[in-house]
């Protein structure tokens, strides 16, 4: 975007609002504007710099943080309503989803396709050394869908810029022999489906770079163009990136808020995966069930148990298959817990009447689930 264009828009900075009205300069970090408190535009003396990459810099259309002051620029170039930004918004997310390697600009995805390639290389190093094994062991891991060009493209940098230990060189020389393998059989069988060529995944992953906000990226999958391609293996890919990152998250620290952002990607993804199955036809009732139950565990990580409970009761109108048994029984044990942590904060716990263990639950409503299964 041309950096005269942010002058006249309005920018949110720690609850205070602030216009810019000129653009400064800028360098190799920084881009420099003056700018006005929005409670006083004739201050016009202070300096806002803000750092690259901030992403509405990198935009075409008018980034969701800003908006025209409209009463000081009628006639400013980013005017325009809802309707024609969120489409100008939606084909420029489109493009850029065109690119074939946009996931290693994603830095949640790169952190979780190390961590798979760690885990392959900590759990089947050895088999890697061998031809005959190693394929059967990737067709088989629960990272098969981060195994692409994307991957091998990254670790091959990395070997040639020497940032590998010498000591996990030849292991990881054979991993990526033994991947590129699997990529041309995968190829070969037509089987080949990567969550790097998931159009979905990649909103999902333009939207946790901060180039939309959740209620843009939810617009924009539910638009015309998007919809129209979106296929049960699509959907089916969306809950496979759902589950990595619950187990990513699951597992990891916290440095510098990456969990915390992590959840509010993954919770967006849910939703994703909620709208869409509830506008495909005819509407698929199990998987909008699974991404309520996989929001409820979200929220379980974020420590709101009370909205998870909401999402795990919805959950359980629509987990009635058989095939979604083990899924249902997981939200009653989850809910039956919450009922359970609530009930031993109560001090009276000891002689309350609701004196039932989250097991005798669970196996109760288990049960009673089961028998009427049984009935039908």
């Amino acid at each position: 975007m041309l950096r005269e264009n942010l002058v006249g828009t309005v920018i949110d900075i720690n609850g205070e609002e602030w216009l810019l009205t000129e653009f400064l300069g800028e360098g190799a970090e920084r881009v420099v504007y003056a700018a006005s408190p929005l409670t006083n535009l004739e201050d016009d003396s202070i300096c806002i710099k803000f750092d690259k990459p901030a992403r509405f810099l990198e935009m075409e259309t008018l980034h969701c943080m800003l908006r025209v002051f409209e009463e000081g620029y009628p006639n400013h170039p980013l005017l325009m309503t809802p309707q024609q930004r969120l489409r100008q918004l939606g084909m420029e997310m489109l493009t850029r989803v065109e690119n074939d390697h946009l996931i290693l600009q994603v830095d949640l995805y790169v952190r979780m396709l190390d961590e798979a390639f760690r885990s392959l290389l900590s759990s089947h190093g050895e088999a890697f050394a061998s031809d005959d094994s190693a394929y059967e062991l990737l067709r088989k891991s629960i990272f098969r869908p981060w195994l692409d060009e994307n991957l091998v493209h990254r670790y091959r940098g990395l070997l040639d810029d020497e940032l590998i230990y010498e000591e996990k060189r030849e292991r990881t020389e054979c991993a990526l022999t033994q991947i590129t393998e699997y990529i041309n059989r995968q190829n070969e069988a037509g089987e080949f489906s990567p969550l790097s060529r998931n159009i979905i995944v990649k909103l999902i992953g333009l939207h946790a770079e901060n180039y939309m906000c959740r209620d843009e990226l939810i617009d924009i999958c539910l638009s015309e163009e998007v919809r129209s391609g979106v296929t049960p293996e699509v959907l089916r890919e969306i809950n496979y990136l759902i589950v990595l990152l619950h187990k990513y998250l699951e597992l990891q620290p916290d440095p510098q808020g990456i969990r915390r952002s992590g959840r509010g990607v993954a919770l967006s993804a849910c939703e994703v995966l909620e709208r869409l199955s509830e506008s495909s036809k005819p509407a698929d009732r199990l998987r909008v069930g699974r991404a309520q139950f996989w929001a409820g565990k979200f929220l379980l990580l974020r420590g709101n148990s009370k909205a998870a409970v909401s999402k795990f009761r919805a959950a359980l109108e629509f987990l009635e298959e058989e095939v979604c048994s083990p899924c249902r029984r997981e939200t009653l044990v989850n809910l039956a817990r919450i009922h359970n942590q609530s009930w031993l904060q109560n001090p009276n716990w000891e002689s309350s009447a609701t004196g039932l263990s989250w097991a005798h639950l669970v196996r109760g409503r288990w049960r009673r689930f089961k028998g009427a299964r049984y009935r039908r």
